[in-house]
């Protein structure tokens, strides 16, 4: 008598390539193994993030105290004016450096969600209606009003979307002619985004930009030089 066959739990343990890849198993383990990165992707994203914000502060510092030297080099005549410049551009190029990394890391996790449309395979002469994430991190917490005065709801099929991918949302062509209709969105970082859409006939002219706790606009960071 075969052992194994009597404990198949067993036998699953000490060949788990067996049921990974037999039938619904393997599917469901192709979806999962997807979100196990994006999700360990975005964790070192934002651990990073936060070390790089320190290193910023760290960089303020250097150069307060580099400023705080040269003023006291100055009053001594301890120093040249070679010497002054060296130590500024060294505590600005520090301070650029983070500025840009920062920025690159904030990119990184920034979703760009836009509306797209196609005619309806189930349903001929009818259109159907797509929210899409062109952006590079994933968005939560999804939500679609009309910008009439009740901001009624627009129905969406999924509050999260990864990058590249899309979601079917209910929307009233009618009222989204006559109101227009925005959609609401957070990063992984917590930062808030709007994206809102006018329509001329089926033609969707689409603004996407930051926002603050009360859904006012926020101008993107510039650039440092």
């Amino acid at each position: 008598m075969d052992w194994m066959t009597l404990h198949p739990k067993l036998y699953q343990l000490l060949h788990p390539w067996h049921w990974l890849t037999y039938g619904q198993n393997a599917v469901a383990f192709g979806v999962f193994l997807p979100l196990i990165v994006s999700v360990v992707t975005i964790y070192v994203l934002i651990r990073t993030l936060k070390a790089v914000n320190a290193q910023a502060k760290a960089s303020d510092r250097q150069a307060k105290a580099a400023e705080e030297q040269v003023a006291a080099a100055r009053a001594a005549s301890a120093v040249s004016d070679a010497q002054r410049r060296a130590a500024e551009q060294s505590a600005e190029a520090a301070r650029t450096h983070s500025e840009l990394v920062r920025h690159e890391l904030l990119a990184k996790l920034r979703p760009v969600l836009a509306v797209d449309k196609e005619i309806n395979p189930q349903m001929s002469g009818n259109w159907r209606f797509w929210i899409f994430n062109y952006g590079r991190g994933t968005a939560l917490d999804i939500e679609s009003t009309y910008r009439g005065r009740t901001n009624d709801r627009v129905g969406v099929s999924a509050n999260v979307l990864g990058p590249g991918t899309k979601t079917i949302f209910d929307l009233n062509i009618e009222r989204a002619r006559s109101e227009g209709f925005q959609v609401l969105y957070r990063s992984e970082d917590g930062r808030r985004f709007a994206t809102t859409v006018t329509l001329d006939g089926y033609n969707f002219q689409a603004k996407t930009f930051q926002i603050d706790e009360k859904g006012g606009w926020l101008a993107d960071p510039e650039l440092p030089r």
